[in-house]
């Protein structure tokens, strides 16, 4: 079920999910609902098939999508979220798995078309690690606003923990930066996501969009009904 406020992600981002991210639980979960959903849609899909005289049949397996986004990490043990125990526990591999079974649902297909018939398979990007900070946009555009209301003390926190990490051997600076990260944004005053101002004080805010592309808009007087920005001297702020 759709949840409110939910309606820029696709169903796959928040389905079985209850936290931030998902427990081990809930995506072992997750991963047997895609399963039986993409073996459902296969049986529908060749019954629909064998019901014959069609003259277009068009049918769309988008399980190996979602596979990609939601259990990369347990196909690639390279990426910073691969959990070693957690794949022991699904023993195949999550996306070679739906993979493997979307492929075979493609040959049931095609094994059921005749000489004449013409098929047409259209297979989207692939899929790799995506690494981005559109989570995190919402936040540096809050400490924007407040720093053109006091610029001082801002940044400190930031360049001692830069120079320190310069000290640290690369291998350890990855832990060494994820442990200390509360502190830094303890000391830093960034407040939590859903302790954010509300949107109608500030210059500027995200726009709701996913979690792949981060968009900003513009308080703008004329425009928003508590706009904080002039037209005339946008420019000027934000220069």
């Amino acid at each position: 079920m759709r949840r409110p406020g939910r309606d820029q992600f696709a169903p796959c981002d928040y389905a079985h999910r209850i936290g931030q991210r998902r427990t081990d639980e809930e995506t072992i979960a997750f991963f047997d609902a895609v399963h039986a959903g993409g073996e459902q849609k296969r049986n529908a899909s060749l019954e629909l098939l064998d019901r014959g005289d069609w003259d277009f049949f068009l049918s769309a397996l988008g399980e190996t999508h979602c596979a990609g986004h939601q259990f990369w990490h347990l196909h690639d043990p390279g990426h910073p979220g691969y959990d070693p125990a957690l794949a022991e526990r699904f023993g195949d591999d999550p996306v070679r798995t739906i993979y493997g079974r979307v492929d075979a649902a493609l040959g049931d297909h095609l094994a059921r078309l005749g000489p004449e018939d013409t098929a047409y398979v259209l297979m989207p990007h692939g899929m790799t690690a995506h690494h981005d900070g559109a989570h995190l946009l919402d936040h540096v555009l809050e400490r924007l606003d407040r720093w053109l209301d006091d610029p001082s003390g801002f940044g400190r926190a930031t360049r001692a923990a830069a120079e320190v990490a310069r000290w640290i051997p690369r291998p350890l600076r990855g832990p060494a930066l994820r442990a200390a990260s509360p502190l830094l944004r303890a000391r830093a005053g960034a407040p939590a996501r859903d302790q954010l101002p509300p949107m109608e004080g500030r210059r500027w805010f995200q726009v709701p969009n996913n979690t792949v592309v981060g968009a900003v808009r513009l308080n703008l007087e004329g425009r928003e009904p508590c706009g904080q920005l002039h037209p005339t001297t946008r420019r000027e702020v934000l220069a």
